[in-house]
């Protein structure tokens, strides 16, 4: 099931005279600024499931959406010894899935946005929680269940 829809855009692309790797390349790329930038939310089943390259996600939603909260989130991640750097890089993707599927910024996920996420996970591959605890309304001031749709 992974990766499956990017047949769907390649096939576009083909039927389109668009056969070079370099523009099927960069479409992917623009699909996460159109992500970073708002302009269509995936569901987060979707973005559980769908075949990402490398880290594009996170740096994407870090450069574009909130370079200040993500800042934060490694820094306790970073602060905390029992946080290595696989739960770090974890973390940062999940919390980039749930601003991609919801939008706003850091600070505006609350702990029901994390458990969908860690619901959908566990039912689809049954992951484990890691360091995304840290990521509960930790970023945030207090009272920041606020939340976009």
């Amino acid at each position: 099931m992974r990766g499956i829809w990017r047949t769907v855009p390649l096939q576009w692309l083909a039927s389109h005279g668009h056969t070079q790797v370099h523009r099927h390349d960069a479409f992917f790329r623009s699909v996460n600024v159109a992500i970073a930038a708002d302009l269509f939310r995936p569901s987060l089943t979707w973005l559980v499931t769908a075949s990402r390259r490398r880290g594009a996600l996170p740096r994407v939603m870090e450069k574009y959406r909130d370079s200040a909260g993500f800042a934060r989130l490694k820094e306790r991640c970073a602060s905390d010894p029992s946080v290595n750097l696989a739960a770090m890089t974890r973390t940062a993707y999940r919390t980039a899935r749930i601003l991609a599927a919801k939008g706003g910024t850091v600070a505006d996920i609350t702990a029901g946005d994390v458990l969908e996420l860690l619901d959908i996970e566990a039912g689809l591959r049954g992951t484990s929680v890691g360091a995304t605890h840290l990521n509960c309304g930790s970023c945030g001031p207090p009272g920041s269940e606020r939340r976009r749709r």
